[in-house]
């Protein structure tokens, strides 16, 4: 929640904590200012294991759930994404075409991350090296997305999808780093 102040009849209340910003209304004219409706939510990840399911033949998959937001129409204002990765072990090749996205839903069982699986954060390369490591860095684009969980409320995952040449078995892939997320909630829709 924010501080919220509210000014009555040209008598203003200002707590200010800011050293800057007040409200000052005029007699007869009411105004209620809330700051800091905007959220700034930062998921630090230091060797986090993102599990991987193979599905023999098709690809490997895996997803993290990284937030459960409250019910409303949640508007996020933007994303960056500075991850690192790193195959954990044997199940994941060296140099496998690995992607991620964020998005509302997990990730399916196939080698690609479209639709409510990358609604977020498109889906983004992020081929590992010949030693297994690799990078996850993107951003979300200049206009705000809105989602409507006003009657089933927005979850927010982290997924990953490899190539069936890039993924022999169940495994994980490690991710250190930091995802920051700009949001608001701005009520139900009724």
């Amino acid at each position: 929640m924010g501080v919220e102040q509210t000014v009555k009849g040209g008598q203003p209340f200002v707590p200010v904590t800011d050293g800057v910003h007040k409200a000052i209304g005029d007699p007869g004219v009411n105004a209620t200012e809330t700051w800091a409706a905007m959220h700034k939510t930062i998921f630090n990840f230091s060797n986090t294991p993102i599990p991987t399911t193979d599905s023999a033949g098709v690809a490997g998959y895996g997803s993290k759930k990284l937030y459960d937001f409250l019910a409303g129409v949640i508007e996020i204002f933007g994303i960056v994404v500075n991850l690192t990765t790193q195959k954990q072990g044997a199940g994941i090749a060296a140099s496998a075409a690995v992607v991620a996205s964020i998005g509302s839903a997990p990730a399916a069982a196939d080698a690609t991350l479209t639709g409510t699986e990358a609604d977020m954060i498109a889906s983004t390369v992020a081929t590992l090296n010949a030693s297994g490591a690799g990078t996850f860095k993107a951003k979300t684009g200049a206009t705000p997305i809105q989602f409507d969980g006003s009657t089933t409320p927005l979850d927010m995952y982290l997924n990953i999808a490899i190539p069936d040449a890039g993924s022999t078995a169940n495994d994980a892939l490690l991710v250190t780093g930091t995802i920051a997320v700009f949001w608001t909630n701005l009520g139900k829709a009724t």
